[in-house]
């Protein structure tokens, strides 16, 4: 498995075994995923440490329900231990942090991409003849190019040229023999849309000409964006049957009698029902809220030819603003499937 690989199986793991597993099986999961998002915090206090520290031991304190249930296993069958070396590294990390800073400064990415640029990218310049002193050749020529560029720069100075002109054009120099710091991966590649922002200028009537309802809505956590153009047009019956929700619609009548600030409808219209198979969500930064996350795709896909059994992404919304995932659990949040997903981002003509 790659590092791409652990990471979605980090996402969906805890909704892939929620009820196929017993409760403490299923905490000892979820408290070992707290535990490693928590120890990527870019900064700590007393008070976060303390939030590794005791998701770490409530790992421990749960993970005989792994024994238990015969779970791990080994090539000989199921093992009645948990002596693995990475396990034993985790009682160090809280002491690290402590003593070294935050774990994420040290992270091998960008030595990692050294090799790229100071061995493949010289290599490929080559004729695939003597490796050693092509590469040795153009780390050479490279670097007299560079301290060209400097001097050049410096003897313009020199003869009064404008210091704004010059830096600019130093940048420029710079950047022509200089590694992409993009492509480092330490600043995003493009400019992350703030859907908050957006939500804010629509509710605000900046943009009058705008199709209602609004596309992007947002609370204080979460932005939804939709596409302008619904995926399907159908009745509630029909979208029922085609999701296989029986009581779809009186999911709907109850959602809208709910809602203080939606008239209760008794009587739902039998036509013009939108239905939307994909929606943008997007959220803060959970360790620095003033910075914003990608946006990211949850997908609603009936059963068709091309999928067969549907395509259903797994979400959990917070449904306060006083939620505070994942220190509280699953308390005050809504697991999110294909039949939320209709309800919440299905519009009816004539409903505001």
């Amino acid at each position: 498995m790659t590092g791409r690989d652990h990471r979605a199986a980090q996402r969906y793991i805890i909704a892939v075994i929620a009820g196929g597993v017993p409760p403490k099986f299923l905490a000892a999961i979820r408290t070992l995923l707290d535990f490693r998002y928590f120890a990527q915090m870019p900064r700590f206090d007393h008070d976060a440490l303390a939030k590794v520290e005791g998701s770490l031991r409530a790992f421990h304190d749960y993970k005989p329900a792994i024994l238990t249930a015969g779970a791990r296993q080994g090539s000989k069958g199921p093992l009645d231990h948990w002596e693995i070396p990475k396990l034993e590294l985790l009682q160090h990390i809280a002491r690290s942090i402590r003593t070294s800073g935050a774990v994420i400064q040290w992270t091998a990415d960008v030595t990692e991409h050294a090799h790229v640029t100071e061995i493949k990218q010289p290599a490929r310049s080559g004729n695939n003849q003597d490796y050693y002193s092509q590469i040795a050749q153009h780390l050479d020529h490279r670097e007299k190019c560079s301290r060209f560029d400097l001097a050049t720069h410096l003897v313009s100075i020199e003869e009064g040229g404008s210091l704004e002109e010059d830096q600019e054009d130093q940048e420029d120099r710079e950047l022509e023999h200089e590694p992409n710091l993009e492509a480092l991966h330490i600043f995003p590649t493009r400019k992350i849309v703030n859907y908050f922002e957006s939500a804010k200028m629509l509710a605000s009537g900046v943009v009058p000409d705008t199709a209602r309802p609004y596309r992007i809505l947002a609370s204080s956590m979460t932005a939804f964006r939709l596409a302008v153009k619904p995926s399907l047009r159908v009745s509630t019956d029909e979208a029922a049957d085609m999701y296989g929700l029986p009581d779809l619609r009186s999911a709907i009548t109850d959602y809208f009698s709910r809602a203080d600030h939606l008239v209760e409808i008794t009587n739902l219209p039998t036509e013009k029902m939108q239905v939307w198979f994909k929606v943008r969500v997007q959220l803060p930064n959970y360790h620095d809220p003033q910075l914003l996350e990608p946006p990211q795709s949850l997908l609603a896909l009936p059963p068709s030819a091309r999928v067969p059994i549907g395509w259903y992404d797994f979400a959990i919304i917070s449904q306060s603003d006083e939620s505070d995932w994942p220190s509280n659990g699953l308390r005050g949040a809504l697991c999110v499937r294909q039949d939320i997903l209709i309800i919440l981002f299905t519009t009816f003509q004539g409903t505001k």
